[in-house]
């Protein structure tokens, strides 16, 4: 198991960030092949947003109004970011013109955010057994 969630988050952003540019690689390829590993891509980030929303947000602990608004912000960013994938979907439906670089932009602005403010947060913040858990279920991802 990873010694830290922040170790841990970082380890499946860059497991998710090859995906996504290795999907942007194969964009011209066929359609099928396209749709197949845009399926995969997006199963994974819709696990590592519920594991986020249930197991990671849940135990950030909001005592303060800016700890209460960060959540509220990636709950946001998720919303946007599903969004966008909904849209790459359209497009590869319609096998339209797929451009990539905002859907990007805004995965690398969400990781920033969680990766410098979050997860150090909450390994300083949880009990043992509560980042325990936390480890537990991102590695069931």
């Amino acid at each position: 198991m990873e010694f830290s969630i922040e170790e841990a988050m970082r380890k499946n952003h860059q497991d998710l960030g090859t995906d996504l540019e290795k999907l942007i690689k194969n964009a011209d390829i066929n359609k099928e092949e396209l749709y197949r590993e845009f399926n995969n891509f997006l199963g994974k980030m819709r696990n590592h947003f519920v594991t986020e929303e249930q197991a990671i947000f849940s135990f950030y602990h909001v005592e303060s109004k800016d700890n209460n608004n960060l959540v509220f912000e990636l709950l946001d960013q998720h919303v946007k970011i599903l969004s966008m994938l909904e849209d790459v979907e359209k497009r590869i439906n319609e096998w339209n013109n797929i451009d990539f670089s905002d859907l990007r932009k805004n995965i690398a602005n969400h990781v920033a955010v969680e990766n410098k403010i979050l997860y150090k947060n909450l390994d300083e913040t949880l009990s043992e057994s509560e980042r325990e858990f936390v480890l537990r279920k991102i590695g069931e991802m």
